[in-house]
C-alpha cells in the first residue's frame, strides 16, 4: 500500500505529464504474477500458454505454474482492454 501511495503522490506531483485530469486514472492495479511471471519472462512463453502445474527451470530454480495463472490471464486481458 505504501508503494502505491508513493507512486500516486509522484504522479500527482507531475500531473501535467499525464493525459488525464486525475493522474490516478492512468494506473491499473493487477496482482504480482509470481512464478508464472518469472517463467513467462525468462522462457519467453506467453502467460496464456502456461499450463497449470507445469514445471519450468528458471536459472537454477524449478518453478511451478499454480492455478493462479487463470486469474492472471483475466487481469492481463482487462489490462489490455484499458489500452
Amino acid at each position: 500500500m505504501m508503494y502505491i501511495e508513493s507512486v500516486l503522490a509522484l504522479a500527482e506531483r507531475f500531473s501535467s505529464l499525464f493525459g488525464y485530469n486525475d493522474p490516478r486514472n492512468a494506473f491499473v492495479l493487477i496482482d504480482d504474477l509470481h512464478s508464472a511471471g518469472r517463467i513467462s519472462g525468462a522462457r519467453r512463453i506467453p502467460i496464456a500458454e502456461l499450463t497449470v502445474n507445469g514445471l519450468r527451470t528458471v536459472g537454477t530454480r524449478r518453478l511451478q505454474v499454480t492455478s493462479s495463472v487463470t486469474r492472471y490471464r483475466r487481469e492481463l486481458k482487462y489490462l489490455a482492454s484499458m489500452i
